[in-house]
């Protein structure tokens, strides 16, 4: 009997517990990952939101929310290996609730210990994807307390906090309130963060923190290192899985030497290179999107469409000394711009008809053509090329929409082309051939509901193929477009 009546307690007292819980935070909405063990969770308030796509590390992540209509959204791949303190409203001393405060959290921040906290009501934190915090760093987007000028006005309002993609923050630094950290900063020990930090790929140190020296690259990965002196190879998918992908729906974006070379300032063939041309190329290498994918070239890691690496650096047998010279000289540099957990597509799934000349055959084309048979598509390129080649490759296509760009600098009037472009239909498949600015135009095509693919030089090394003549240099191949 006694055993019975401290069941039955026990029961109602547990039963009670949910009922007050439920009542003192209705409307909440808290979605975590199934293994949530290490992450602790404090609400007091109404119509908050806390989601959390997954969690990983040994460490703790503690969640505390002070107020009403506040948002606290993580995405994937979140490490932590001490504790992490994600604080919205002042809970600690004077309880000093916050409204419609929202942290937003990108991909694979990995992160030792700190704080991030805001307190005040309406303010942003974002923190974008890829970044690397180390222990006890802090991200104060608060003064705690108001500050009044002279005539009893408030001087230090709160607004938005920006931390951008691959940041690294070091230990013991601190972020202060509306501060912004570029694309590519490391913000150096110690350092007391307060304003905008404009400029990417920056080094940032002090007290007060200033940029000292620019045009740096970093590692997020400790990376295992290969006899001839590069990383780990990366991981990219075959032509045919690439290909495979694409008739799945996926968009892409092709990156080779051209546009790794425009990340530091190199004139292309197609396009003379702006800050805010770099900048938009770095915006698209750097996507996240599972449905969007970023073309690199297998020859620089692995012998053509196998995985096995080859006897120097690439695959250069076919292509001749410059291939071994170019990445002898840039091959550590492209591979600091990789994210050792992302896989990659295959960029040559377009080019192959001049990077491996001799191992083309027919069905190698009809394999590409295979992605818009049938279809309705639109072809974006320089105007009038299509009237310059003898044989079509979309000729299998149901229907062939023209849009005619500049054949060169086409990112000069990058607007007007894009909203050419947005006037395209978005159930027709939109094929890209516009020099570097095509992987900038299929990014922002993508993010508007379209499939897009940067197609490369595909159509003009079929046209070259199909008529059977030698091909010229490789400038002069390309660069007559």
């Amino acid at each position: 009997m006694k055993l019975k009546k401290l069941l039955l307690y026990g029961f109602l007292y547990e039963g009670i517990k949910k009922y007050l819980k439920k009542m003192r935070f209705p409307n909440n909405v808290v979605e975590l990952p199934a293994k949530c063990s290490r992450i602790k969770i404090s609400i007091a308030g109404k119509n908050n939101e806390i989601k959390i796509a997954d969690f990983a590390g040994g460490g703790v992540l503690s969640l505390s929310v002070v107020g009403d209509n506040n948002k606290i959204e993580i995405s994937g791949g979140l490490r932590v290996s001490g504790r992490c303190d994600i604080r919205v409203g002042n809970g600690a001393r004077n309880f000093t609730p916050c409204h419609g405060a929202e942290i937003k959290i990108g991909k694979n921040l990995s992160m030792e210990s700190g704080t991030i906290a805001a307190f005040n009501s309406g303010s942003k934190l974002e923190i974008g994807s890829d970044c690397m915090f180390a222990g006890d760093v802090c991200l104060m987007h608060t003064d705690a307390h108001p500050i009044f000028d002279e005539s009893g006005a408030i001087c230090n309002y709160v607004s938005k906090m920006k931390i951008g993609n691959k940041v690294w923050l070091c230990d013991r630094c601190v972020i202060l309130k509306n501060s912004v950290i570029a694309d590519g900063c490391i913000v150096g020990f110690g350092a007391v963060c307060d304003g905008e930090y404009g400029e990417r790929n920056c080094l940032i140190a002090g007290n007060p923190a200033k940029a000292i020296k620019k045009n740096i690259l970093w590692s997020k990965y400790s990376r295992d290192f290969a006899k001839n002196g590069h990383v780990k190879n990366p991981t990219i998918l075959t032509i045919d899985e690439t290909v495979k992908q694409l008739k799945a729906g996926k968009s892409i974006a092709r990156f080779g030497d051209g546009e790794f070379g425009a990340f530091v300032g190199k004139d292309l063939i197609f396009q003379k290179v702006t800050p805010e041309f770099t900048r938009r190329l770095k915006q698209v290498f750097d996507s996240c999107d599972d449905s969007f994918l970023i073309g690199i070239n297998r020859f620089y890691w692995y012998e053509k469409d196998t995985d096995n690496p080859p006897s120097g650096l690439g695959d250069s047998s076919e292509l001749g000394g410059w291939a071994y010279n170019y990445l002898c000289d840039n091959l550590s540099r492209i591979e600091s711009y990789l994210n050792p957990g992302k896989t990659y597509a295959s960029a040559e799934f377009s080019c192959m008809g001049y990077m491996h000349p001799d191992s083309i055959t027919p069905d190698y084309y009809k394999k590409i053509q295979s992605i818009w048979e049938n279809k309705d598509i639109a072809v974006i390129e320089g105007a009038g090329l299509h009237n310059n080649r003898k044989f079509d490759i979309f000729a299998n296509a149901k229907s062939v929409e023209w849009i005619d760009a500049p054949r060169r600098n086409a990112f000069n009037v990058y607007d007007e082309v894009l909203g050419r472009a947005k006037k395209i239909d978005k159930k027709k498949l939109v094929l890209i051939i516009l020099g570097p600015t095509s992987d900038i135009l299929a990014y922002d095509l993508f993010n508007s509901g379209y499939q897009a693919i940067d197609l490369g030089h595909t159509a003009k090394d079929y046209d070259v193929f199909m008529s059977d003549v030698s091909r010229p240099p490789v400038h002069e191949f390309y660069g007559a477009e």
